[in-house]
């Protein structure tokens, strides 16, 4: 095959021979370009645009840490505010408050600093706004939940357990 080859090139003229020669110069540089080069620039752009987007996500994480950390110490302070109030009193004020007394089923404690809350038809955009509260001002958390959809479109069944830190 090697003599063939040769033979065929020695048959050749010396200007055809160049021409070949810059031919197969030319599909080389062009397939190091495709198979090399391109795909190494394409994933050196795909890295400093993730980079970029990973740094303005640690931004905003840092600006969140920094805004619980401040909260964190005002929870302190409301935890303290309510001294003398068990967390089953506020959490049936806090309901009774939003109006949402009607749909209160069940509240009884569950252990030391837990509350457990059955509520029936209760609108649930409110009741996430008002956890959101109780947890920003009186530093509680909600430890376990369990929704179904009532009979009214954005209204539901739930039972949950609420409990100090």
């Amino acid at each position: 095959m090697r003599n063939s080859l040769q033979a065929w090139w020695q048959a050749r003229q010396p200007r055809e021979r160049r021409v070949l020669a810059a031919g197969a110069v030319l599909c080389l540089l062009l397939l190091a370009w495709v198979f090399v080069h391109k795909p190494m620039v394409d994933a050196r752009a795909a890295l400093v645009q993730g980079n970029a987007r990973l740094a303005a996500d640690l931004g905003q994480m840092r600006q969140i840490a920094a805004r619980h950390q401040g909260q964190a110490g005002q929870r302190s302070v409301s935890n303290r505010s309510r001294a003398g109030q068990s967390l089953l009193a506020v959490v049936d004020g806090g309901l009774r408050e939003l109006g949402l007394g009607p749909s209160l089923r069940r509240i009884e404690p569950a252990g030391e600093g837990r509350v457990r809350v059955r509520l029936d038809a209760v609108p649930f955009d409110t009741l996430v706004a008002w956890l959101e509260t109780l947890a920003a001002e009186q530093g509680v958390r909600l430890a376990e939940m369990a929704a179904s959809r009532a009979e009214y479109a954005g209204q539901v069944d739930i039972q949950m357990l609420i409990e100090e830190p």
